[in-house]
């Protein structure tokens, strides 16, 4: 058996060893060789082509998918790097060189699984244990085109729809589960308008499985905007999967619909037995709550963190709602809580898609601020936030408004550093 084992273990790294350079152009691509001189058109046309070690580089432009089926789906570690300019002499992921992954909800090929999804636990297993690292830097995903929505003006995400008509796919934006010993590095992504009923970015590691999350932005997403979950479970401390998770951002994320209790609306949503550290991110404007632990996760580092405008409360362990305020006197699951603070940010989007945030009906929403006292929730205090100087809109307050579509122009205007020491650092430009 251990022969066996050792054999596999060779051969797996052997393949990594073969590992190649792929690259991707939405504008010079033609055909499947993928090279700098003749990239591929889409990462979708060469998912099956990529080997375990290989590198994806992708220049600026609209990715729709193979056959513009919206979902790019990979079952070996890979690593992905997004911004190129189209040469790939040069880098700026969210500035002049963006590389969008988005879809075309009226194709014939539409897939409703996860816009990039990275699956290595069939590569690494419990029997044929294999080191590896997933990496995915510098993409943007937009469910914008992938959504259906109620009418031309995008104000509300369909989520159901008759037979042979179209709905908005609820699946996760980026997911990544990992096998045995894997590693995963997330930075410099943003996610936006997400129907998601779990996380926009969800986030499985094995047995042992190591993720950073660093620099990233979730905005504008249903469900969680992050979900930093784990496809392993143990009690042994020393098996459990580990996160670092710095310098992000989730902003504006909504509950799965307007009736929803208990679905979604949380910036980011821990497990129990994993091992997390959380510091210097932004956890702003969710439905329900900053960060969701009902799942009891213990040993918790959260250190200076940001927390507005979370509407029920900005922390929640088990079934006890808290505000930041109360974290150090009652919190049981957080090990290090120090630095973290609750005040006012001021957020530049566009007064149209801010009067649609506002118009949205939220129900009990007014009854969850009366109960719970979570400041800088109210309407007067979200008009400040978002930029809105007098109360109302052009909108009616009964409004069917659910996930207004968002540009990206306006989530980039929201993503960046608050007081020189909270969320996304903006990537500064190179070249290769």
């Amino acid at each position: 058996m251990k022969q066996l084992l050792l054999i596999g273990m060779i051969l797996a790294i052997g393949t990594m060893a073969l590992a190649r350079d792929w690259f991707v152009s939405s504008k010079r691509g033609s055909g499947r060789e993928g090279t700098v001189q003749a990239p591929v058109k889409d990462l979708g046309n060469v998912v099956d082509l990529l080997a375990a070690g290989d590198r994806v580089f992708i220049a600026e432009g609209s990715y729709v998918g193979r056959g513009e089926n919206g979902s790019d789906e990979i079952t070996v570690p890979v690593e992905i790097y997004g911004g190129w300019s189209d040469d790939f002499s040069e880098r700026d992921p969210w500035g002049k060189y963006k590389t969008i992954l988005t879809g075309s909800r009226t194709s014939q090929n539409f897939a409703i699984t996860p816009r990039l999804s990275i699956k290595t636990d069939k590569f690494s297993t419990n029997v044929k244990p294999v080191a590896h690292k997933v990496v995915v830097e510098g993409i943007i995903i937009d469910h914008g085109p992938r959504n259906t929505y109620t009418d031309d003006k995008e104000l509300r995400i369909k989520r159901k729809a008759a037979a042979n008509s179209l709905f908005s796919p609820d699946t996760n934006a980026m997911a990544i589960t990992t096998g045995q010993q894997g590693e995963v590095v997330i930075q410099a992504n943003i996610v936006i308008n997400a129907a998601a009923s779990q996380g926009a970015f969800a986030f499985f590691p094995g047995r042992g499985g190591k993720v950073l999350v660093k620099n990233n932005a979730a905005i504008n997403n249903t469900g969680f905007g992050f979900h930093l979950s784990r496809s392993f479970n143990s009690t042994n401390a020393a098996e459990q999967p580990t996160y670092t998770f710095e310098n992000n951002m989730a902003a504006f994320t909504e509950k799965y619909d307007p009736f929803s209790q208990t679905q979604g609306g949380s910036a980011i949503k821990l497990e129990a037995n994993v091992k997390y550290t959380l510091t210097n991110n932004i956890f702003a404007l969710s439905d329900f709550y900053g960060i969701d632990n009902a799942a009891n996760a213990k040993g918790i580092v959260l250190r200076d963190n940001l927390f507005f405008g979370n509407v029920v409360a900005d922390y929640l362990e088990f079934n006890t709602k808290m505000k930041v305020s109360a974290l150090a006197d009652e919190a049981r699951g957080i090990a290090d809580g120090k630095g973290n603070l609750l005040q006012q940010a001021n957020l530049k989007v566009s007064q149209r898609w801010a009067s649609a945030y506002m118009a949205r009906n939220v129900i009990d929403r007014n009854v969850a601020e009366a109960k719970v006292s979570a400041p800088n929730t109210g309407a007067n205090q979200l008009r400040s936030i978002l930029g809105l100087n007098v109360q109302g809109s052009s909108l009616a307050a009964d409004s069917e408004v659910w996930l207004p579509r968002m540009s990206l122009e306006d989530a980039l205007s929201v993503i960046g550093r608050y007081g020189d020491k909270f969320g996304p650092f903006i990537p500064a430009p190179s070249k290769r």
